[in-house]
């Protein structure tokens, strides 16, 4: 298996799983470019404006790793091509049936599946926080925050109610 592993001397891994990565932000972003130029606009309202440091971010955090990589050989990953291959599939029918938040979420997501599937297991786990932190900048949530200050009120009201103060939750 070893006439696989990508060649690379140890002291360049680190460097090339940073370009590597960055590589890949660049290709998703071309390929599903229409997709991009979407989560860009809702990156401009206010609820979004985090998400625009997202992808420096987690590239950043791959840089910081690279040092990681001296011992790890790079192997191409049939688990991480069968994950992007669901995922475009899930991007297509999102795409077909106008689910916005979804597709968004599909695009972002196929990075760190492309990583995967570039790299290997091994080589993927030493950067899977930065690449699972790349979700983070999927514009969705905005539908769970009705649920989410609901559940948030119904864990606060049964603690407090716990310890003996009277409540009164109003539903809108």
């Amino acid at each position: 298996m070893d006439s696989v592993a990508l060649a690379a001397s140890p002291s360049d891994r680190g460097f090339l799983m940073v370009l590597m990565a960055t590589a890949v932000v660049g290709a998703v972003a071309a390929v599903y470019s229409s997709s991009v130029s979407g989560i860009v606009s809702l990156w401009n309202l206010s609820a979004y404006r985090h998400c625009a440091l997202v992808i420096p971010g987690a590239l950043y955090l791959v840089w910081r790793q690279r040092s990681a990589f001296a011992d790890v050989s790079l192997y191409p990953s049939v688990a991480g091509v069968a994950l992007l291959a669901t995922i475009v599939l899930v991007w297509v029918v999102a795409r077909a049936v106008a689910l916005q938040g979804v597709e968004h979420l599909a695009t972002i997501a196929m990075v760190p599946a492309t990583m995967l599937a570039l790299t290997g297991r091994a080589a993927f786990l030493r950067i899977g926080f930065p690449m699972l932190f790349l979700l983070a900048a999927a514009p969705v949530g905005e539908e769970l925050e009705p649920l989410l200050m609901q559940s948030t009120a119904a864990i606060a009201h049964g603690l407090l109610a716990s310890i003996g103060p009277s409540l009164f939750i109003a539903r809108w």
